[in-house]
């Protein structure tokens, strides 16, 4: 993405006020293209109090051949610890390696170590466009369980970070529509809605 078009896109970002939608195609660093809707300005810690009521309540066991019942309740203990009571050096070191540069709704934030920008956003919907390629992990049973356990329940685990240089093709934000990529398209995008 060439610089103009970047600051282009950064400005329409740090302009943005509330909570809304903005749509996107964005690749990640396996390579994966998606075509993404993003709630903006939706907040973290109303996502974190939802999931701690949720898992309070309890939830429906959802059976799996890669994990048994006690590493199902051995993942929803440690889930319920974590959102009750975050690692403190771990939340530190997040706090500490981003500066919000956005304060109307904490969407644009900046990396100290890597020195990008970043959107911070809540994951409302992801059509793949191209499939990454992705090495394969080997997780515990535990880990599969509450991967499971977060798609299934937790609003908490739809936010995401995205580097805003990765964005391709059109970015539609307020109404202002942004071809990051710089290639003529005849484009449907998404209506942007902000909440007021």
């Amino acid at each position: 993405m060439e610089n103009g078009i970047f600051n282009q896109l950064l400005k329409a970002l740090m302009e943005y006020k509330g909570v809304g939608f903005i749509s996107l195609q964005y690749r990640n660093k396996e390579g994966e293209l998606s075509k993404r809707l993003m709630n903006i300005g939706a907040k973290l810690e109303n996502a974190k109090k939802s999931d701690i009521d949720t898992l309070n309540e309890g939830v429906a066991y959802i059976s799996s051949d890669k994990y048994t019942k006690a590493d199902w309740d051995m993942a929803m203990a440690e889930l319920k610890t974590s959102l009750v009571t975050p690692d403190k050096v771990r939340s530190d070191a997040q706090k500490n390696a981003y500066t919000v540069i956005n304060e109307n709704n904490g969407s644009v934030k900046i990396n100290h170590n890597q020195l990008e920008f970043y959107l911070w956003a809540k994951s409302e919907s992801k059509v793949v466009l191209e499939q990454g390629v992705y090495k394969v992990v080997k997780s515990s049973a535990k880990t599969i369980a509450k991967k499971s356990i977060q798609k299934a329940y937790m609003k908490s685990a739809k936010f995401r970070t995205m580097i805003i240089k990765n964005a391709e093709g059109t970015v539609k934000v307020n109404k202002q529509v942004i071809n990051v990529d710089g290639e003529d398209r005849n484009e449907d995008v998404i209506e942007v809605v902000i909440a007021e």
